[in-house]
């Protein structure tokens, strides 16, 4: 309970170490991607080689391996990003990482595949044109009742904009003149 309280005051501190909310996990996570990523497809190829007869027909009934195929694309695409996002970090943070040939050496005991993939779910509804419909569905209310604010009294407004994924709501309320907050 104390942990909570603390996490909830308004002078609550993030610690510096690679913890769970950490901009050094962060970093370590996106900088260990392919790794991580490539190993899981790995062992998917792995468990669907060891299939009898009768289950690998029916994989490729269903196009598992060109399913599989599809995956290694997508990570060879978002490795990419990843691998922007760890060097502008690294850039504007001064975090460090041990660059191998290209690759980033780093330790896989503090990966988190599950946010990174998260981080770019957020990033294609947030940004792409693909997360559009989304966003209209989901900002379309709440942009269309701050539209109703008055625009002499919208820089004196605060809007809280919780989990607010990668920005673009919290965008679209700054653009209307107001200032977000964020939780």
């Amino acid at each position: 309970m104390a942990e909570l309280r603390e996490l909830v005051s308004f002078g609550f501190k993030r610690p510096a170490t690679h913890g769970p909310f950490s901009l050094g996990r962060a970093h370590q996570s996106f900088a260990q991607y392919v790794k991580m990523s490539t190993g899981e497809l790995s062992a998917m190829r792995a468990s669907y080689g060891s299939l009898g007869r009768a289950h690998k027909r029916l994989g490729n009934k269903i196009r598992y391996p060109v399913k599989l195929d599809t995956l290694q694309y997508a990570i060879n695409i978002n490795a990419t990003v990843a691998d922007g996002i760890v060097k502008l970090a690294a850039k504007e943070f001064g975090l460090s990482s041990t660059f191998m040939n290209g690759a980033v050496a780093v330790s896989s005991a503090n990966g988190d595949l599950g946010r990174v993939r998260e981080a770019f779910r957020h990033y294609v509804r947030d940004w792409s044109t693909e997360g559009a419909k989304e966003r209209d569905k989901i900002f379309a209310p709440i942009l269309s009742v701050l539209k109703s604010v008055d625009p002499i009294n919208r820089s004196d407004t605060s809007v809280l904009v919780p989990g607010c994924g990668l920005g673009r709501l919290a965008w679209e309320v700054s653009d209307l003149g107001m200032f977000p907050g964020f939780v």
